[in-house]
């Protein structure tokens, strides 16, 4: 199986060995094991990463600027 460990680290600097907090605030569980394999998120940690990915998109501005 591939190592994903090192991909993950070099795109998510801090993997804690429990859980990681999204850059919207969401915590959700390391997706890898400690023997390194791939685990993934369950359906409730994925449904609410997209659902404060909703949230902060209906609070952008209308005109498109962000300001």
């Amino acid at each position: 199986m591939y190592d994903i460990t090192k991909l993950l680290k070099s795109t998510i600097p801090i993997l804690s060995d429990s859980h990681l907090v999204t850059s919207l605030g969401v915590r959700m569980r390391n997706p890898i094991q400690k023997d390194r394999r791939w685990i993934g998120w369950t359906e409730n940690e994925v449904a609410a990463h997209l659902e404060s990915v909703k949230k902060y998109k209906e609070s952008l501005p209308k005109n498109g600027r962000g300001c």
